[in-house]
């Protein structure tokens, strides 16, 4: 915690807005991360639904040529 506070107040001895300017790029770029991180989640669940639909089709399309 220490060397948190005193690497804090390091960066706050240079510029102010250039602290401000990066600090608001690495909050972008966590936002950015975590919206990528659910797209791809999302685009797996979505990918994972198309193919159970596609395999119960044609299970039910096989049980029916069975029957």
């Amino acid at each position: 915690m220490t060397l948190h506070f005193m690497s804090q107040s390091l960066s706050y001895r240079g510029d102010g807005m250039k602290d401000d300017t990066k600090q608001k790029q690495e909050i972008k770029a966590k936002r950015t991360a975590k919206n990528s991180v659910f797209l791809d989640l999302f685009q797996n669940k979505s990918y994972l639904l198309k193919n159970c639909i596609k395999r119960f089709t044609q299970r039910t399309q096989q049980r029916r040529r069975i029957h």
